[in-house]
Protein backbone atom coordinates (compact mmCIF):
# COMPACT_ATOMS: atom_id res chain seq x y z
CA UNK A 1 0.00 0.00 0.00
CA UNK A 2 2.62 2.41 1.10
CA UNK A 3 4.45 2.12 -2.53
CA UNK A 4 1.77 2.16 -4.26
CA UNK A 5 1.37 5.93 -2.99
CA UNK A 6 4.91 6.69 -3.35
CA UNK A 7 4.45 5.97 -6.91
CA UNK A 8 1.43 7.85 -7.53
CA UNK A 9 3.47 10.47 -5.66
CA UNK A 10 6.48 10.37 -8.47
CA UNK A 11 3.97 10.83 -10.64
CA UNK A 12 3.21 14.19 -9.84
CA UNK A 13 5.90 17.08 -11.22
CA UNK A 14 5.60 18.93 -7.43
CA UNK A 15 8.55 21.32 -7.26
CA UNK A 16 8.30 21.98 -2.98
CA UNK A 17 9.77 26.15 -2.92
CA UNK A 18 9.09 27.62 0.82
CA UNK A 19 6.14 25.19 1.86
CA UNK A 20 4.59 25.68 -1.26
CA UNK A 21 4.06 23.39 -3.78
CA UNK A 22 3.92 25.08 -7.53
CA UNK A 23 3.33 23.24 -10.48
CA UNK A 24 4.51 24.75 -14.32
CA UNK A 25 2.31 27.20 -15.78
CA UNK A 26 0.07 26.41 -18.88
CA UNK A 27 1.03 26.63 -22.19
CA UNK A 28 -1.61 27.34 -23.19
CA UNK A 29 -2.42 31.15 -22.82
CA UNK A 30 -5.32 31.56 -24.37
CA UNK A 31 -7.76 29.45 -21.54
CA UNK A 32 -8.19 31.03 -18.00
CA UNK A 33 -6.30 29.58 -15.60
CA UNK A 34 -7.96 28.17 -11.89
CA UNK A 35 -5.70 27.17 -9.49
CA UNK A 36 -6.56 24.57 -7.03
CA UNK A 37 -5.18 26.44 -3.57
CA UNK A 38 -5.34 23.21 -1.32
CA UNK A 39 -4.95 24.10 2.41
CA UNK A 40 -4.54 21.45 5.06
CA UNK A 41 -2.64 19.17 7.49
CA UNK A 42 0.19 18.59 6.91
CA UNK A 43 0.22 14.76 7.90
CA UNK A 44 -1.18 12.73 10.48
CA UNK A 45 -1.27 8.92 11.40
CA UNK A 46 -4.19 9.27 12.68
CA UNK A 47 -6.69 11.90 10.47
CA UNK A 48 -6.88 10.67 6.61
CA UNK A 49 -7.66 13.72 5.40
CA UNK A 50 -4.21 15.04 5.97
CA UNK A 51 -2.75 16.11 3.11
CA UNK A 52 -0.16 13.20 2.75
CA UNK A 53 -2.97 10.90 2.16
CA UNK A 54 -5.37 13.23 0.21
CA UNK A 55 -2.60 14.53 -2.56
CA UNK A 56 -3.24 11.71 -5.53
CA UNK A 57 -6.74 12.43 -5.04
CA UNK A 58 -6.49 15.88 -5.81
CA UNK A 59 -4.27 15.22 -8.50
CA UNK A 60 -6.57 12.90 -10.05
CA UNK A 61 -9.48 15.37 -10.15
CA UNK A 62 -7.23 18.26 -11.44
CA UNK A 63 -6.64 15.85 -14.17
CA UNK A 64 -9.86 14.80 -15.24
CA UNK A 65 -11.70 18.12 -15.05
CA UNK A 66 -8.43 19.27 -17.17
CA UNK A 67 -9.65 17.05 -19.75
CA UNK A 68 -13.12 17.83 -19.52
CA UNK A 69 -12.54 21.69 -19.75
CA UNK A 70 -9.81 21.50 -22.04
CA UNK A 71 -10.91 23.93 -24.77
CA UNK A 72 -11.70 27.01 -22.12
CA UNK A 73 -9.68 26.56 -18.49
CA UNK A 74 -6.35 25.18 -17.27
CA UNK A 75 -6.77 23.83 -13.71
CA UNK A 76 -3.59 23.55 -11.74
CA UNK A 77 -2.99 22.30 -8.08
CA UNK A 78 -0.98 24.76 -5.74
CA UNK A 79 -0.21 23.28 -1.96
CA UNK A 80 0.39 25.58 0.84
CA UNK A 81 1.63 23.29 3.29
CA UNK A 82 3.67 24.23 6.82
CA UNK A 83 5.27 20.87 8.37
CA UNK A 84 4.34 22.34 11.91
CA UNK A 85 0.69 21.95 10.63
CA UNK A 86 -0.63 18.46 11.98
CA UNK A 87 -3.81 19.02 13.71
CA UNK A 88 -7.27 21.07 12.78
CA UNK A 89 -6.37 23.65 14.92
CA UNK A 90 -3.22 24.52 13.73
CA UNK A 91 -4.73 25.68 10.12
CA UNK A 92 -5.36 28.91 11.81
CA UNK A 93 -1.98 29.80 13.18
CA UNK A 94 -0.58 29.52 10.18
CA UNK A 95 -2.89 30.78 7.71
CA UNK A 96 -1.11 33.49 7.17
CA UNK A 97 0.94 31.27 4.82
CA UNK A 98 -2.37 31.39 2.50
CA UNK A 99 -2.13 35.33 2.43
CA UNK A 100 1.44 34.97 1.18
CA UNK A 101 0.78 33.07 -1.14
CA UNK A 102 -2.43 35.11 -2.64
CA UNK A 103 -0.15 38.31 -2.24
CA UNK A 104 2.96 37.52 -3.56
CA UNK A 105 2.62 34.37 -6.10
CA UNK A 106 -0.97 34.96 -7.38
CA UNK A 107 -1.52 37.29 -11.07
CA UNK A 108 -4.66 39.13 -11.57
CA UNK A 109 -5.73 37.08 -14.18
CA UNK A 110 -6.00 33.85 -12.32
CA UNK A 111 -8.85 32.72 -10.11
CA UNK A 112 -7.98 30.78 -7.28
CA UNK A 113 -10.31 28.28 -5.20
CA UNK A 114 -9.17 27.24 -1.65
CA UNK A 115 -9.76 23.73 -0.18
CA UNK A 116 -9.78 23.22 3.42
CA UNK A 117 -9.45 19.92 3.84
CA UNK A 118 -11.22 17.94 6.22
CA UNK A 119 -11.17 20.56 8.85
CA UNK A 120 -14.54 22.40 10.94
CA UNK A 121 -15.22 25.84 9.63
CA UNK A 122 -12.56 28.52 10.51
CA UNK A 123 -13.99 32.11 11.03
CA UNK A 124 -11.87 33.74 8.38
CA UNK A 125 -13.74 31.55 5.56
CA UNK A 126 -16.46 34.30 5.79
CA UNK A 127 -14.09 37.48 4.90
CA UNK A 128 -12.32 35.86 1.89
CA UNK A 129 -15.27 36.25 -0.71
CA UNK A 130 -15.38 40.05 0.36
CA UNK A 131 -11.50 40.82 0.69
CA UNK A 132 -9.94 38.20 -1.68
CA UNK A 133 -12.84 37.65 -4.51
CA UNK A 134 -11.72 33.55 -4.06
CA UNK A 135 -14.12 30.94 -3.74
CA UNK A 136 -13.39 28.52 -0.95
CA UNK A 137 -14.90 24.79 -0.74
CA UNK A 138 -14.75 22.82 3.06
CA UNK A 139 -14.41 19.34 2.82
CA UNK A 140 -14.75 19.18 6.51
CA UNK A 141 -17.79 18.25 8.77
CA UNK A 142 -20.38 20.79 7.58
CA UNK A 143 -21.48 23.30 10.16
CA UNK A 144 -24.51 25.67 9.90
CA UNK A 145 -22.46 28.75 9.57
CA UNK A 146 -20.69 27.71 6.39
CA UNK A 147 -24.38 27.45 4.72
CA UNK A 148 -25.08 31.08 6.30
CA UNK A 149 -24.78 33.31 2.75
CA UNK A 150 -24.85 36.46 5.31
CA UNK A 151 -21.28 35.18 7.27
CA UNK A 152 -19.75 33.16 4.43
CA UNK A 153 -21.21 34.12 1.28
CA UNK A 154 -18.26 32.66 -1.14
CA UNK A 155 -17.85 29.09 1.03
CA UNK A 156 -19.29 26.29 0.08
CA UNK A 157 -19.21 22.85 1.58
CA UNK A 158 -18.63 19.40 0.50
CA UNK A 159 -18.48 17.51 3.93
CA UNK A 160 -20.93 14.54 3.98
CA UNK A 161 -21.80 14.79 7.19
CA UNK A 162 -25.11 15.51 8.86
CA UNK A 163 -24.94 15.09 12.16
CA UNK A 164 -28.62 14.16 12.34
CA UNK A 165 -28.14 10.88 10.49
CA UNK A 166 -25.96 9.53 13.73
CA UNK A 167 -29.04 10.15 16.02
CA UNK A 168 -31.28 8.86 13.99
CA UNK A 169 -29.63 5.56 12.49
CA UNK A 170 -28.42 5.01 16.51
CA UNK A 171 -32.37 5.23 17.60
CA UNK A 172 -33.29 2.71 15.06
CA UNK A 173 -30.44 0.62 15.77
CA UNK A 174 -31.97 0.58 19.53
CA UNK A 175 -34.94 -0.26 18.30
CA UNK A 176 -34.60 -3.05 16.00
CA UNK A 177 -32.54 -5.01 18.87
CA UNK A 178 -35.07 -3.89 21.16
CA UNK A 179 -31.51 -2.52 23.27
CA UNK A 180 -32.63 -0.22 25.92
CA UNK A 181 -29.30 0.53 27.56
CA UNK A 182 -26.11 1.56 26.40
CA UNK A 183 -22.34 2.80 26.70
CA UNK A 184 -20.80 4.72 24.60
CA UNK A 185 -16.86 5.36 24.44
CA UNK A 186 -15.75 8.22 22.60
CA UNK A 187 -12.57 10.05 22.01
CA UNK A 188 -12.07 13.36 23.49
CA UNK A 189 -8.19 14.18 23.01
CA UNK A 190 -9.56 17.44 20.94
CA UNK A 191 -7.89 16.04 17.00
CA UNK A 192 -11.02 15.54 15.72
CA UNK A 193 -14.27 17.42 16.90
CA UNK A 194 -16.40 14.93 15.30
CA UNK A 195 -16.67 12.61 17.99
CA UNK A 196 -17.77 14.86 20.86
CA UNK A 197 -20.31 16.52 18.06
CA UNK A 198 -22.01 13.41 17.23
CA UNK A 199 -22.08 12.21 20.80
CA UNK A 200 -24.09 15.26 21.71
CA UNK A 201 -26.38 14.97 18.64
CA UNK A 202 -27.03 11.11 19.16
CA UNK A 203 -27.53 12.40 23.14
CA UNK A 204 -29.99 14.60 22.46
CA UNK A 205 -31.73 13.03 19.64
CA UNK A 206 -32.82 9.90 21.97
CA UNK A 207 -33.84 12.57 24.48
CA UNK A 208 -36.17 13.47 22.28
CA UNK A 209 -37.40 10.68 20.60
CA UNK A 210 -36.79 7.55 22.92
CA UNK A 211 -36.17 9.38 26.70
CA UNK A 212 -36.53 5.87 28.02
CA UNK A 213 -33.47 4.78 26.71
CA UNK A 214 -30.03 4.58 29.28
CA UNK A 215 -27.21 5.97 27.41
CA UNK A 216 -23.94 6.02 29.63
CA UNK A 217 -20.77 7.97 28.12
CA UNK A 218 -17.16 7.15 28.97
CA UNK A 219 -14.63 9.60 27.92
CA UNK A 220 -11.02 8.07 26.30
CA UNK A 221 -8.43 10.43 25.60
CA UNK A 222 -6.86 8.60 22.72
CA UNK A 223 -3.87 10.70 22.50
CA UNK A 224 -2.70 9.13 25.72
CA UNK A 225 -3.43 5.43 25.00
CA UNK A 226 -0.56 3.71 26.79
CA UNK A 227 -2.12 5.80 30.49
CA UNK A 228 -6.28 5.52 29.61
CA UNK A 229 -7.92 3.52 32.06
CA UNK A 230 -9.34 1.03 29.47
CA UNK A 231 -9.65 -2.20 31.69
CA UNK A 232 -11.55 0.23 34.51
CA UNK A 233 -13.99 1.52 31.27
CA UNK A 234 -14.62 -1.87 30.26
CA UNK A 235 -15.43 -3.25 33.58
CA UNK A 236 -17.77 -0.49 34.66
CA UNK A 237 -19.78 -0.58 31.21
CA UNK A 238 -20.12 -4.23 31.94
CA UNK A 239 -22.02 -4.06 35.02
CA UNK A 240 -25.13 -2.94 33.05
CA UNK A 241 -24.73 -3.13 29.21
CA UNK A 242 -23.00 -5.31 26.87
CA UNK A 243 -23.64 -2.80 24.19
CA UNK A 244 -20.99 -0.90 23.89
CA UNK A 245 -20.85 2.21 20.74
CA UNK A 246 -17.12 3.76 20.75
CA UNK A 247 -16.70 6.70 18.47
CA UNK A 248 -12.96 7.24 17.89
CA UNK A 249 -9.68 6.67 16.11
CA UNK A 250 -8.43 3.39 15.05
CA UNK A 251 -5.86 3.73 17.94
CA UNK A 252 -8.75 3.80 20.57
CA UNK A 253 -10.57 0.82 19.22
CA UNK A 254 -7.93 -1.36 18.84
CA UNK A 255 -6.72 -0.63 22.41
CA UNK A 256 -10.53 -0.77 23.82
CA UNK A 257 -10.85 -4.32 22.19
CA UNK A 258 -7.78 -6.02 21.30
CA UNK A 259 -4.78 -4.62 23.74
CA UNK A 260 -7.30 -5.13 26.62
CA UNK A 261 -7.92 -8.04 25.60
CA UNK A 262 -4.98 -9.65 27.33
CA UNK A 263 -4.56 -12.05 29.05
CA UNK A 264 -8.66 -13.30 28.68
CA UNK A 265 -9.74 -9.50 29.31
CA UNK A 266 -13.09 -9.94 27.79
CA UNK A 267 -13.36 -13.78 28.49
CA UNK A 268 -13.28 -12.41 32.47
CA UNK A 269 -15.65 -9.91 32.27
CA UNK A 270 -18.53 -11.54 30.12
CA UNK A 271 -17.70 -15.50 30.44
CA UNK A 272 -20.78 -16.57 27.50
CA UNK A 273 -18.96 -13.78 25.28
CA UNK A 274 -22.35 -12.07 24.90
CA UNK A 275 -21.86 -8.63 23.79
CA UNK A 276 -22.13 -5.76 20.52
CA UNK A 277 -19.69 -3.56 19.70
CA UNK A 278 -20.61 -0.13 17.34
CA UNK A 279 -18.34 1.53 15.54
CA UNK A 280 -19.19 4.96 14.31
CA UNK A 281 -16.30 6.58 12.02
CA UNK A 282 -16.64 10.05 10.34
CA UNK A 283 -16.69 8.94 6.46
Amino acid sequence: MIGAWAMLYGLFAVDWVHGITVLEPSKNESRTEVLILIYGMHYSTFQLQALSFTAPGFEAGVRLVNRQYDSSLSFRTVYVENSSVLRCEDTGAYFDNVSEFYYRHRTPSQIIVLFYCGCDANPIFGQLGREWDMLVVNTGSVHSSLRDRTSSPSTIALGPLQFEIYGSTTRLILEKFGWTSIAYVYDTSGRLPFHSLVFQRIRLHLKETVPHIQLVPFRANASEIRQAPYSSILRQITKFTRIIFVSGAHPLIRSLVVRENTPNMWDQLIPDGSFNLVSLQQT
